[in-house]
């Protein structure tokens, strides 16, 4: 439908672009948009849309056994989702749903709020991750754009081109935080000139 598919049509929604897709075990469609909204499609119903972040919403990762959904975007902030964050397949008002409370929208279209059960700030990390001389490793924003959930371990790449693990095993409220790589970075010519100068990998 052209609501489903971020367009304007007769609901009078602005358009959103879908910047990643995942699929929940009860069949559900969920997806990320660029105004920083989760859309949930129930085959092709747009069953219900909430507000996760501010900017737009990068990466999806779900846990198939459990249904728990992890999302990340631009804001660097990384956020946990209950499964009842989520309506229930073909329920076009979500109303198995504990969380989704319907709000006010554009019409026609199912506008909702939800709640993370956690959330954590890439920002707020960055004193973890100092070079001896105790100046920030990260590079820039550390805009979240992919992620893979595995177990107590979460592993995410910035815009920047790091890549960190996130290890839960000893606390899910203050994960250790280990930078793996910060190796995609853009080239950068030397002062002198030089088409041949790479960045330190």
């Amino acid at each position: 439908s052209r609501r489903g598919g971020g367009g304007g049509g007769a609901s009078g929604a602005r358009e959103a672009t879908v910047c990643c897709l995942c699929y929940l075990p009860t069949g559900l469609l969920l997806g990320g948009t660029s105004r920083g909204e989760i859309w949930c499609w129930s085959g092709v119903t747009l069953t219900a849309r909430f507000r996760a972040h501010a900017g737009p919403v990068f990466c999806l990762e779900v846990n198939r056994t459990e249904g728990w959904v992890l999302s990340g975007g631009k804001d660097a902030k990384l956020r946990l989702w209950h499964p009842s964050s989520f309506p229930a397949p073909r329920d076009a008002r979500g109303g198995s749903s504990n969380n989704l409370r319907p709000a006010a929208g554009a019409a026609g279209e199912v506008a909702s709020t939800a709640t993370p059960l956690r959330m954590l700030d890439l920002r707020s990390l960055a004193a973890q991750l100092t070079d001896a001389a105790g100046r920030p490793r990260l590079l820039g924003s550390p805009s979240i754009r992919a992620l893979h959930w595995v177990g107590a371990r979460v592993l995410l790449g910035t815009r920047a081109g790091e890549l960190l693990q996130l290890d839960y095993t000893q606390s899910t409220d203050f994960p250790d935080v280990v930078l793996l790589l910060q190796g995609h970075c853009p080239l950068r010519q030397p002062s002198g000139g030089g088409a041949d100068a790479l960045v330190d990998t």
